[in-house]
């Protein structure tokens, strides 16, 4: 055969070859085969694995009640004092702790179960502001805490409970339901420091009365009663019932000068015309207005109204019960937890 053939022949074979092997040879899929798993789950089939407390929503998305689940989680568990500390002093920390017992429903000790503390922190324009801290109890389900010293006097109270896996104002109402709330007592730092009161009556025809001071007095006594001391009655009836401020601090000042620390002062009327119910019984309604200031700043350092109801068989009786037993002791606890 020629040569020039035989290379033209191969060269033609070659081609073909080529041209087979493109077009006839198959394309690898990949396939998924009919048993693996797939990441497409039907919503008929979510539902059939879902808790009772999900929700679904249209985008198909899920969450977890947070009501329904710290509902559970409350009722899992009962909270019990232990140990309650005596008032402490403003500026000072409490002697003693405060503690609780955490049990299960089954009545065994709950061991490092999270409880949130909610306890007062400070005090702007009357108003008592709170703080948390969560922490787990030891193991025998028990919990201490002592807050940090508070730079205020106070009567509040301090509030323990299952702390939330979820926050909501959802909650709330069950947190309220649920929590356990002491006493959280802090006594004021000025008790010995030395001052003055003058509480005002006024008739039940809406007159100061400016000889005698009934109600301070009454006060006073229970101030002493439970700790006071250095502290007496000031006769500025006439200028606290006038209600010029800058004047009856300056008079204070020129009677107290620097002896006293503090100054209560304030009114004590009628709230409406006594009455007589239908067994014969008088009832007098009281309402009080004081305050209290810092004698070397004017500051005020102190602000209450409260209002008491008295009952008696004679209208005196009445007055004298809504006065000495309702009113005074009310007053002098709070001035021991109010400056």
């Amino acid at each position: 055969m020629n040569k020039n053939v035989f290379i033209k022949l191969l060269g033609t074979v070659y081609v073909l070859s080529v041209f087979f092997s493109c077009t006839t040879a198959p394309v690898k899929e990949d396939v998924i085969p009919q048993n693996s798993e797939s990441n497409v789950i039907e919503d008929t089939e979510v539902q059939e694995y879902l808790p009772e407390n999900t929700v679904i929503y249209d985008d198909n998305k899920t969450t977890i009640d947070p009501v329904i689940e710290y509902e559970k989680k409350a009722a899992s568990v009962t909270l019990s004092l232990l140990i309650l500390p005596s008032p402490s002093i403003k500026g000072t920390s409490f002697k003693k702790p405060f503690s609780i017992k955490v049990n299960n429903a089954d009545g065994s000790e709950a061991a490092n179960f999270p409880i949130t503390i909610e306890y007062p922190n400070n005090i702007t324009n009357g108003v008592i502001e709170f703080a948390t801290a969560t922490v787990q109890t030891d193991e025998h389900g028990i919990i201490e805490f002592i807050s940090p010293p508070a730079n205020f006097s106070c009567s509040s109270v301090i509030s323990f409970y299952p702390a939330p896996d979820v926050h909501s104002t959802d909650i709330e109402p069950i947190i309220q339901r649920v929590s356990l709330k002491v006493p959280f007592l802090v006594k004021t730092n000025l008790t010995s420091a030395g001052g003055s009161i003058c509480l005002v009556d006024y008739d039940k025809q809406g007159r100061a009365i400016t000889d005698n001071g009934l109600t301070s007095s009454a006060v006073l006594g229970n101030l002493i009663r439970s700790g006071f001391s250095r502290i007496g009655n000031a006769e500025f009836y006439k200028e606290v019932a006038d209600g010029d401020n800058t004047i009856l601090y300056k008079k204070a000042q020129d009677l107290f000068g620097s002896i006293t620390s503090y100054f209560i002062y304030g009114t004590v009327k009628y709230l409406n015309t006594p009455v007589k119910d239908e067994q014969g019984l008088y009832t007098v309604d009281l309402t009080a207005d004081i305050i209290c200031i810092d004698m070397k700043t004017n500051a005020e350092l102190f602000k209450t109204k409260v209002e008491v109801t008295g009952t008696g068989k004679t209208e005196n009786s009445a007055l004298n019960n809504a006065r000495n037993e309702q009113l005074a002791p009310l007053l002098a606890e709070k001035i021991m937890y109010g400056i």
